[in-house]
């Protein structure tokens, strides 16, 4: 995998990314002084690398090595991107977010997530192509793709099948079910 080298300061999204939290988790442990932090001149909150390591040592909390693998979330709706994002994040996953299908294959090669979450209408390279061409990369190609769509038309379920995608499931989505669906194709719940 891709990793950058660890920052000396992190803002209270990149901190609640790597504690698998939303931000306004961060904010609340930062005002508790639960977590320490520093304002920048513009008052926004910055945790140094040394205190957010400390903090997850003190409170036995892993950072993003942690077993469940990365999910790309692709939609152009932002509003969506960020429900999925917080609705993942509580339940561990480290997400990474593209609003169209060519940043959605930058991403997957600079992220290698184990999962990419794909809606197929969307402006530029929509998600047929999108998929079509993940699948199609030797290096991405294991990548699991659950297509979430507000369309889900018989020909649109085939033709995106066809692409490649694991799974086609409608918008809206119950959380229950999209959650069920992601550790089926993650293989993440246990085989009895």
């Amino acid at each position: 995998m891709n990793h950058l080298p660890p920052k000396e300061f992190y803002t209270t999204y990149e901190a609640g990314s790597r504690l698998f939290v939303s931000h306004s988790t961060v904010i609340d442990w930062i005002e508790s002084g639960k977590l320490k932090a520093v304002k920048t001149l513009g008052g926004h909150r910055r945790i140094p690398r040394e205190e957010l390591e400390r903090f997850m040592a003190r409170h036995k909390m892993v950072s993003e090595q942690k077993k469940k693998p990365a999910i790309l979330i692709v939609d152009d709706d932002q509003s969506i991107r960020e429900g999925l994002k917080e609705i993942l994040q509580k339940e561990g996953f480290k997400t990474y977010a593209a609003s169209e299908g060519f940043e959605a294959g930058v991403s997957a090669i600079q992220y290698e997530p184990g999962l990419i979450i794909l809606d197929i209408k969307m402006p530029g390279l929509d998600g047929f192509n999108a998929c079509r061409l993940i699948k199609s990369n030797p290096l991405l190609k294991k990548i699991k793709i659950l297509i979430l769509t507000g369309y889900p038309t018989k020909p649109n379920i085939a033709k995106i099948l066809k692409m490649g995608a694991d799974r086609c499931l409608a918008k809206p989505v119950q959380t229950k079910i999209l959650l069920n669906e992601i550790s089926l194709l993650l293989e993440l719940k246990n085989k009895a």
